[in-house]
C-alpha cells in the first residue's frame, strides 16, 4: 500500500516527480563518468571536487537565493577554478596533485559553509549540503536536462580520448595530443554533473551518484560498455528507491540514496561468485580441509 500511495503522491506533487526525473536524467550521464573516475583511481579527487563547489553555490545563494540556474553556474565556475588552480599548483610546487586537491577542498568547504551561515538559516544549509527534493522545480528540471544533454554529447564525442588517456597516454603523446588537456576536460564534465546532482543529493554527497554505481558495476562486468550499462541501471534504480524511502520514512534524500548504494556495494563485496569475501573464506576453508 505504501508504494501505491507513493505513486499517487508522485502524480499529485510536482516537486517529487521533478526530483525523480532529475535523478534519472543525471544517473544516465553521471554513471559512465563515475566509471572513468574509478578506472582513473581519482575517486577521492572527485570527492574533493564535490566539496569544492560549495563557495560558488554559497555566493550564488547569497545574491539570488535558491535560484537553480544561478546555483548551477556558481558551482560550475568554482569547480572549474579549483581544477585550474590545482593544475597550476601541481606544475609550480613540489606538492603532489592529491595534496593540492585536498588543500583547496578544505579551503572551499569552510568558505562555503561560512558564507551560507551568514546569509541563510540551518534549514537552507542542510538542503544545500545534504540535498532535498524541495530544491526541485520546473526550472531545476530544465537546467538538469540542458546540462546533462550537453555533458552526454561531449562525453560521447571524446570518450575514446578519455579512455586512451587512462589506458595508453603514451599513444596520445605519440599522436601529438596533450593528455593533460583531456584530463582537465574530463574533470570539467565531472564538475558539470556534480552541480546538477547537488539538487537532490547535496554538495557533500553529490559525488556518491557518480562513484558508487561505478564502483559496484566493476564487480559485475569487465568490458567497458557493460560496466557503463550496469552503472546506469544501478544509479537509476538506487535513486528511485532512495526517493521512495525518503518519502516513506521522512529521511533526508541524499544520505538515504547513498546508503542504498553503499549497502549494494557491501553485498557485492560479500557475495560476488568469484571475488566475494564469502567465496574466498569458503575456498580457504575447503583447502584447509
Amino acid at each position: 500500500m505504501s508504494f501505491i500511495y507513493f505513486i499517487q503522491t508522485l502524480q499529485e506533487f510536482d516537486f517529487l516527480r521533478q526530483a525523480l526525473w532529475i535523478n534519472l536524467i543525471t544517473g544516465i550521464v553521471t554513471a559512465p563518468l563515475g566509471v572513468l573516475l574509478v578506472l582513473r583511481r581519482m575517486s577521492l579527487m572527485g570527492d574533493a571536487l564535490s566539496h569544492a563547489l560549495l563557495p560558488g553555490i554559497a555566493i550564488s545563494y547569497f545574491f539570488y537565493g535558491l535560484s537553480i540556474p544561478a546555483l548551477t553556474i556558481g558551482g560550475f565556475l568554482t569547480g572549474a577554478l579549483i581544477i585550474f588552480f590545482t593544475a597550476f599548483a601541481e606544475r609550480h610546487s613540489p606538492v603532489k596533485e592529491d595534496s593540492n586537491f585536498a588543500a583547496f577542498y578544505l579551503l572551499s568547504l569552510s568558505l562555503g559553509v561560512l558564507i551560507i551561515s551568514l546569509k541563510g538559516n540551518s534549514t537552507d544549509l542542510l538542503h544545500l549540503l545534504f540535498g532535498s527534493p524541495l530544491l526541485t522545480s520546473d526550472e531545476s528540471l530544465k537546467t538538469a536536462l540542458l546540462v546533462c544533454v550537453c555533458v552526454g554529447l561531449l562525453f560521447y564525442r571524446f570518450q575514446k580520448f578519455f579512455l586512451l588517456e587512462i589506458f595508453d597516454p603514451t599513444y596520445l603523446k605519440s599522436r601529438g595530443l596533450n593528455s593533460s588537456f583531456y584530463q582537465i576536460f574530463f574533470l570539467l564534465l565531472v564538475v558539470a554533473c556534480l552541480v546538477v546532482s547537488f539538487q537532490t543529493n547535496g554538495t557533500l554527497l553529490a559525488i556518491g551518484q557518480l562513484l558508487l554505481p561505478g564502483i559496484i558495476s566493476r564487480f559485475w562486468a569487465q568490458r567497458i560498455p557493460s560496466i557503463f550499462i550496469i552503472a546506469i541501471l544501478i544509479s537509476c534504480l538506487g535513486s528511485s528507491l532512495g526517493l521512495f524511502l525518503s518519502f516513506e520514512f521522512n529521511w533526508p534524500l541524499g544520505p538515504t540514496t547513498l546508503l542504498l548504494w553503499g549497502l549494494t556495494y557491501v553485498i557485492s563485496l560479500l557475495v560476488h561468485p568469484t571475488h566475494g569475501l564469502l567465496q574466498q573464506i569458503f575456498r580457504k576453508k575447503h583447502y584447509d580441509l
